[in-house]
């Protein structure tokens, strides 16, 4: 994703871990363009679908945990990742969708 995105012309930055209690893997936080993101990579795309299905199309809440979000969240699915970018950034978005397909939940 990451080779893609400065493929793109993006400006990508690759950060610290992430641990959230909804996914069972931990993440790696990452800006694109200064808009930060949450990556989650998983060991097969059977995984990611099934906790993608856990996400409520709002992204209010995944599993039995409700989520308050600081900015609107954006869910995205790709292969064996899942993105979650909160913001409001048309571009980000739109280079996301690019890269990730349309998202599959948030707001």
């Amino acid at each position: 994703m990451v080779s893609r995105l400065s493929a793109e012309g993006a400006v990508v930055e690759q950060g610290d871990d992430i641990t959230q209690p909804f996914f069972s893997v931990p993440g790696k936080t990452a800006t694109i363009n200064g808009d930060d993101l949450q990556v989650y990579e998983y060991l097969s795309e059977k995984t990611v679908e099934e906790e993608a299905a856990t996400v409520s199309s709002t992204g209010s809440s995944i599993g039995p945990n409700m989520v308050s979000w600081i900015k609107p969240p954006h869910f995205y699915k790709s292969g064996k990742i899942i993105v979650i970018y909160l913001g409001t950034n048309a571009d980000t978005i739109n280079l996301l969708e690019e890269i990730l397909g349309k998202q599959f939940a948030g707001q």
